[in-house]
């Protein structure tokens, strides 16, 4: 397998054949709904999408309007944090250095010295990368193209426990962060639909305390969309 020049050798892994079968059933599952997307897409002309992913409530359809709102980038680029520079500038040049020899994203070769780095901590610049490739959370992004967005806004125009739940703890989720103070606007309605929108995919766990404070931490450092994919990640197989 090559990437970026590199050749990762398969027979150096001591599980080889579970890795091979793990990654052909992955992308047969792509194809497989890469397949159903282009069909779906040949009747999309009323503008409403139908999409299902397996949750533990079971299936979720969802009708996406027209209005469709704009994904919010990670805030660390609007809201700048004050951090030790000359720290952050070693951990990047350790981690390029890492990427360099052996590879970054869902291509990483994963070694001694990965760990090594991650117990160290991760660069700001680093994290929404290295966490969605570790959490598995950017192979649920790739599979379910707009099903945050429609489920997101479908969420909510729903009146529910949950939501009302969410509502009374966006002003307290990292209130000392500029992005989350009630004079700005931009992280509390991004905190607000990614909350609503897991409370309706998974209404067996709908909205829990301090739900806020995690999902805040994640929408400092990943867009939007990552941050339900990353949420989703940490609720349903992490813990």
């Amino acid at each position: 397998m090559k990437n970026g020049g590199k050749t990762f050798v398969f027979g150096q892994v001591s599980d080889r054949d579970f890795v091979v079968e793990k990654l052909c059933e992955l992308l047969a599952q792509l194809k497989t709904e890469s397949e159903d997307l282009v069909s779906q897409s040949s009747g999309s002309a009323s503008q409403t999408s139908s999409q299902t992913s397996g949750v533990v409530g079971g299936p979720v359809e969802i009708q996406a309007s027209a209005d469709t709102f704009q994904v919010t980038e990670p805030l660390m680029t609007i809201f700048r944090e004050s951090v030790d520079l000359t720290t952050e500038a070693v951990k990047e040049i350790l981690w390029e250095k890492h990427g360099a020899e052996f590879g970054t994203g869902i291509s990483i070769y994963r070694t001694e010295e990965t760990t090594n780095l991650i117990s160290k901590g991760i660069p700001n610049k680093w994290r929404r990368e290295v966490w969605m490739t570790f959490s598995g959370a950017i192979l649920d992004m790739q599979r379910n193209t707009g099903y945050y967005a429609a489920l997101a806004d479908s969420s909510l125009q729903v009146k529910s426990l949950a939501n009302d739940e969410i509502e009374r703890d966006l002003h307290r989720s990292l209130p000392e962060h500029p992005a989350f103070q009630a004079n700005n606007k931009i992280g509390i309605e991004a905190l607000r639909r990614v909350l609503s929108a897991y409370a309706a995919r998974n209404p067996q766990i709908g909205y829990c305390q301090a739900m806020n404070i995690v999902c805040s931490v994640l929408l400092i450092y990943s867009s939007e969309e990552e941050a339900f994919w990353l949420l989703v990640a940490i609720c349903e197989r992490l813990l």
